[in-house]
């Protein structure tokens, strides 16, 4: 299977000139049931990728593969004591309090994961914008 674009179907007639043989061609640019296979088999290679395991044979590496990976907050909000809370229910570990700094910061949403069979939390900020 080939995908040809418009200004390379000249180049398809000269292959088949040179080769001898016709090519079989199908126009499916308004394909729709074509359109549908492809959001499909786009959403699956995603839902494959985020289900990937990140690798990291210390935390630090496995944290800065993780957060290069992407990933989905699971609990989003600006509240922290709801987001501890959700933590909480999840049964992910949580520190006794957070740094005072962090009260100057804007929450994002939380997730947890495990790291070598241990379970862990994340907190997402927003710090500057970022």
């Amino acid at each position: 299977i080939s995908l040809v674009a418009d200004d390379e179907r000249n180049l398809l007639k000269d292959i088949q000139k040179a080769t001898r043989q016709t090519i079989p061609t199908f126009d499916r640019r308004n394909d729709k049931n074509l359109a549908a296979a492809a959001a499909v088999a786009v959403r699956l290679s995603l839902a494959a990728w985020r289900r990937a395991p990140v690798r990291g044979e210390a935390f630090e590496e496995f944290a800065v593969n993780f957060v290069n990976k992407g990933f989905l907050l699971q609990k989003r909000g600006a509240e922290v004591a709801a987001l501890t809370t959700w933590l909480g229910e999840q049964h992910g570990p949580l520190p006794e309090a957070l740094p005072a700094t962090f009260a100057e910061l804007r929450a994002l949403g939380c997730r947890t994961l495990r790291f070598k069979g241990q379970d862990g939390s994340l907190l997402c900020f927003e710090r500057g914008g970022k």
